[in-house]
């Protein structure tokens, strides 16, 4: 009942800790049943569901500040407690729980409520705004516009009189309540809101695109486990979601998996650099929290965790040293990709930098030069200016690249890593991988590559080229606008990983 209340007390903008007197005079009742056909239908009927929960009599008319009629549904006494907390999450509320009176509206008595034993579930009422409340007839598959929007209204709506009312809709509009917001309007708005976070700090759109990767690694769950030290850092993002997963999780089904997965859409399309541009559209809603899956979490020793946004299920991450047969097994394994998909997804890391506080890497410049969604992870990885026609001999021949030891010994806990070097830029052993195959050309105790990027005249070999995926980097090299299509798809495929998203989506669909 507190919950009903308090929500009622809010559509009424009604304190329902003022005293109410216990009666009206009959010359008062007589007024009212005259005055009350002047008087908004709608405040009258919710307030008699007010009455009904709280079981107190209402006093007067909210809108023309008048005595009301005999009621049209039942109430009981006046409770002796006045205060009621508002909950953190309240229920949805619809008019479910009025009880019609006996007989005529104008003859009707106070009936007493009956025991919650003996409650039965009544047909749900749909309060209609109209200036006429004599032809007013009950209306049946209630909205919850008149409630919702106590937490918040879409972008061109406001809220008015417990309704989510358009801007350009007066109160005293005829034509009643506005539309409820659709699926289409809360994915807009958690879309304007994420774009408001990276205007303000632009640093967080390649943490969404990291976030969402690792979320989706084993189904995309709204749940990483930060105990998994590949996923230091992920705290940041996380956090600057909450708010927006804390308005808009549950409204029209809407996940903070969905959340995650818009943001990192977002922030691909915000992203992109130069006149190349593909629009990031957001097509799938529907996916499930790992808390709501009935399916128990696990750490990486096999122990059972509560299942929660940053202690979710443990997953196996790629490591960063990955081989070529190694990278492409793992994609292939985990979300099913082909050579030429992972080769594209590469392309993201653009878009990054690594900081050896979360992962022991020194690359505070990034992968490239400006970051951003472009191609440019590719320009110096592989020779020429001609995309796969190029020989090979001419694809191998890139920038020179070192293999240099990164010395962590100043943060506790991190080991020392290996990284390839030019010009203040880095690359990962992973990302090398898609140009040079190291297979028998590292040290596994080290980590140290046992070859050069190049050949030199120096007793090291030149390391293998990869003859599995160096084409595509060529290819991703010297045309832009196939990579960000490529990617595009690719990512959108990362996204909906672990649900069937087979079916032919036109606009905004939900999973299955």
């Amino acid at each position: 009942p507190a919950n009903y209340a308090w929500r009622l007390r809010r559509l009424l903008n009604y304190d329902i800790t003022a005293s109410v007197p216990a009666e009206t005079s009959s010359k008062k009742q007589k007024k009212s049943s005259k005055s009350a056909k002047k008087s908004s239908f709608i405040s009258m009927e919710w307030y008699a569901a007010y009455c009904t929960v709280v079981q107190a009599p209402p006093p007067t008319n909210l809108v023309q500040n008048i005595p009301v009629s005999p009621p049209l549904y039942t109430y009981g006494p006046q409770p002796t407690v006045g205060v009621l907390e508002s909950p953190v999450s309240p229920p949805m509320l619809y008019a479910s729980v009025l009880q019609p009176a006996a007989g005529n509206a104008v003859d009707a008595q106070p009936q007493p409520i009956p025991t919650p034993i003996d409650i039965q579930p009544q047909p749900a009422l749909t309060p209609v705004n109209t200036k006429n409340p004599i032809n007013v007839q009950p209306q049946s598959n209630p909205t919850p516009t008149a409630v919702a929007c106590n937490f918040l209204c879409v972008s061109g709506f406001h809220c008015e009189s417990g309704e989510c009312v358009s801007d350009t809709t007066s109160q005293g509009d005829s034509q009643g309540i506005s539309p409820a917001p659709t699926l289409e309007d809360y994915v807009a708005q958690i879309q304007s809101e994420v774009k408001t976070l990276i205007e303000n700090d632009p640093a967080l759109a390649p943490k969404f695109l990291r976030m969402a990767f690792h979320d989706c690694v084993g189904g995309c769950d709204g749940c990483i486990d930060l105990a998994n030290s590949f996923s230091n850092g992920l705290l940041i993002p996380i956090q600057a979601l909450d708010p927006v997963v804390s308005k808009y999780a549950n409204a029209k089904n809407i996940s903070r998996a969905d959340v995650w997965a818009i943001a990192a859409m977002t922030s691909a399309d915000l992203s992109q650099k130069g006149s190349s541009r593909v629009d990031f559209t957001f097509s799938w809603i529907g996916r499930r929290n790992c808390e709501d899956t009935n399916v128990q979490c696990f750490n990486a020793n096999n122990e059972a965790v509560p299942c929660t946004a940053t202690q979710g299920p443990h997953r196996v991450l790629p490591n960063a040293s990955l081989l070529t047969s190694d990278l492409l097994q793992y994609f292939r394994n985990e979300f099913g990709f082909s050579a030429s998909q992972v080769v594209a997804l590469m392309g993201v890391h653009a878009m990054g930098k690594a900081h050896r506080v979360f992962s022991g890497y020194d690359g505070a410049n990034g992968w490239v030069k400006n970051p951003g969604l472009s191609n440019a992870y590719y320009q110096d990885l592989v020779g020429g200016t001609n995309g796969v026609s190029d020989s090979l001999e001419t694809k191998v021949m890139s920038t020179d690249w070192q293999h240099v030891l990164v010395d962590n010994s100043d943060i506790p806990g991190m080991p020392n890593r290996w990284q390839w070097e030019q010009n203040g830029l880095m690359m990962l052993d992973v990302d090398m991988a898609i140009v040079r195959d190291y297979q028998g050309h590292f040290d596994s105790a080290s980590g140290q590559a046992l070859c050069s990027h190049l050949p030199s005249s120096s007793t090291t070999p030149a390391c293998p080229f990869a003859s599995a995926t160096i084409d595509f980097v060529a290819k991703y090299k010297n045309d832009e606008i196939q990579w960000l299509i490529d990617f595009k798809e690719v990512f959108s495929a990362m996204l909906v990983h672990g649900y069937d998203a087979s079916a032919t989506c036109d606009g905004l669909c939900v999973l299955p």
